[in-house]
């Protein structure tokens, strides 16, 4: 039970629930991997500042005090120990630096690491919030917004689903409608543009610039979200070589040390995360100071070795997927013919467009592509497709298909409301009309209405005289008031013939 009610308020936690316009290898980047750098830091810290991080042995002529011990392990913690076999490490008090040999086997990092786990999360979410800002800055609306409420209505009601589904468009088609207004503005004063302007529109047509006129501002964000990902993600590798100290023969530290465990090569042989080091602690007496020889054991960096070496490969990993990422969605969104292999395959889930028409078709889907969706378009309905599924993508991009064939050939709107839904089988159409069919058969009303006398039809077919005349109809509009409930009224309309 209790394993239960954790899992369940995990699974509501909103990091493992979010949804945006992202896809996996965003989420690994900003989501998981901040998640586990959180976890490693939250675990380190507990480890160095509650428990303790390092115990260091006194020699008898010094003392065994407890005031001693306790500044001896301070001062080792805070100045650091040396990566030094303890044999090897050897304190000359006639020099003017004892230990002056040893300095380049110094490690002060395990101090550090709770902070800079803190910082290497944040340098994995800080292309996320640019993404986010510039996002909703330049597309002129919260396309997140749009993303989640598509992945809202997935779970909703009948009622509420077709309620976001078409809020879902509406809010696509502001966005689409305002680009396509300003082209438009734009293009109305194309004429008195200079030679050099227009050259410069020409090359941001053919050569895929960002620009939010043309519709693929927003998709040039997105690419530079994915390089500042894989950028950090390459940084973040070489940034651990460096904080750690390893030599240059150690740049892919975590696969030797992987290596040298499965050799069965440990610490004492290579000195990469030492769990004893030689600490030179200084003392003044009377007559002057001297260095004193301690012995520390290091049980923080048994811990961070497990830590450094699990996410070498885990940031290689991440690397890895976002770099493949980016291609992927190169290959997505720079050819036409993609996108409306894309487009083309929802509207044919719902049987919208068949693909049957010939050439006019098919140019026409290019132009609802091209013209109307444009590379943004065609990106965030990925985005939808990609977080919410294909039944929600095909109802929105059959709507969408709505909006552009009224505003292009003035087709009537579907009711407000409706959503688009795949045809029903043929035997439940059938019954389906069938049905339709029989609650449209005149009601009594009509009926008493054709008993009525002659002089009362002949009144409402012909004007009152001295009124102006008209032609007789060859089907007269009756109105029929019929009460409903006793209180409420509806007008239905009904044609008799004469």
């Amino acid at each position: 039970m209790v394993a239960a009610d954790i899992f369940e308020k995990f699974r509501k936690f909103q990091q493992v629930t979010y949804t945006g316009v992202e896809d996996f290898s965003d989420r690994l980047n900003f989501q998981v991997t901040v998640v586990l750098l959180l976890a490693c830091c939250t675990t380190v810290t507990l480890k160095t500042y509650v428990l303790s991080p390092v115990a260091c042995y006194i020699p008898n002529e010094v003392g065994s005090h407890s005031g001693q011990e306790q500044y001896v392990n301070n001062y080792c913690w805070t100045e650091g120990t040396f990566a030094v076999p303890l044999s090897e490490f050897h304190i000359d008090n006639t020099l003017k630096d004892p230990i002056a040999k040893y300095e380049d086997r110094r490690i002060i990092y395990y101090q550090w690491v709770p902070f800079v786990l803190g910082l290497q999360s944040l340098l994995f979410y800080l292309p996320k919030v640019l993404w986010s800002m510039m996002s909703y800055n330049r597309a002129g609306t919260d396309v997140g917004h749009i993303i989640r409420a598509a992945n809202d209505a997935v779970t909703s009601d009948s009622e509420k689903h077709a309620k976001l589904v078409q809020h879902v468009c509406k809010r696509l088609e502001q966005m689409l409608f305002q680009n396509e207004k300003l082209e438009r503005s734009e293009h109305s004063g194309l004429s008195k543009l200079t030679l050099a302007q227009k050259l410069q529109r020409r090359i941001q047509r053919h050569f895929l610039l960002p620009s939010r006129r043309l519709g693929n501002w927003l998709i040039f964000i997105y690419f530079a979200m994915k390089l500042c990902y894989t950028a950090n993600a390459i940084g973040q590798l070489y940034f651990m070589h460096a904080f750690l100290g390893f030599n240059s023969t150690y740049f892919a530290y975590g696969a030797a040390v992987f290596q040298n465990l499965r050799r069965g090569r440990d610490w004492t042989q290579t000195m990469v995360f030492p769990r004893v080091g030689a600490c030179a602690v200084f003392y003044r007496l009377s007559s002057g100071g001297n260095f004193v020889f301690s012995q520390c054991t290091l049980p923080i960096n048994m811990i961070n070795e497990k830590i450094y070496v699990f996410l070498w490969f885990w940031v290689l990993g991440v690397a890895i997927v976002t770099v493949f990422s980016v291609p992927m969605w190169v290959w997505r969104l720079v050819q036409i013919r993609r996108r409306a292999g894309f487009v083309k395959r929802y509207l044919q889930m719902t049987d919208t467009w068949d693909g049957r028409g010939g050439g006019v078709d098919k140019r026409d889907l290019h132009r609802f592509v091209r013209d109307f969706l444009r590379q943004d378009g065609t990106f965030l309905l990925r985005m939808i497709a990609l977080n919410s599924g294909d039944v929600i993508c095909s109802e929105v991009v059959q709507n969408l298909w709505s909006v552009y064939r009224r505003r292009r050939y003035g087709e009537p709107p579907a009711p407000e409301g409706v959503v688009c839904v795949p045809p029903e089988p043929e035997a439940e159409a059938e019954e389906t009309e069938k049905r339709l069919l029989e609650q449209q058969q005149p009601p009594a009303p009509v009926a008493e209405f054709e008993k009525s006398p002659p002089a009362l039809q002949r009144f409402v077919s012909h004007p009152a005289s001295g009124g102006e005349t008209r032609q007789r109809p060859s089907a007269t509009t009756v109105t029929v008031e019929a009460a409903i409930g006793g209180a409420r009224k509806k007008s239905a309309t009904y044609e008799a013939p004469v």
